[in-house]
């Protein structure tokens, strides 16, 4: 299947497979945001934060990370947010044990 990735004037993204437009969930993309932030772990519960900056704002707003809006690179986990980060990332990304 081919996936056409449009980026329209307000930064929404929509995906059209076979011309089908529809609109991204964005609670499931600021989780999958999340859990991948958990991959770029450093000094502790440092996370480096070149991920799309609205996903990056809710996130704040949800209390997950600290304010992604300064001049550091990076963002630190609250402890509610590290844990959940740490969760989503093996239930979206963890292949299934062979039987």
């Amino acid at each position: 299947m081919h996936l056409q990735l449009q980026l329209t004037y307000d930064r929404r993204l929509f995906f059209q497979p076979h011309g089908a437009q529809s609109r991204l969930d964005t609670n499931k993309v600021d989780d999958a945001v999340l859990a991948l932030l958990y991959l770029g772990l450093h000094d502790g519960a440092r996370a480096w934060k070149g991920f799309d900056w609205e996903a990056m704002n809710r996130l704040y707003d949800k209390g997950y990370i600290t304010d992604p809006r300064g001049k550091a690179k990076s963002v630190v986990f609250t402890e509610e947010g590290f844990e959940r980060a740490r969760c989503l990332l093996e239930e979206l990304f963890s292949k299934q044990a062979e039987p």
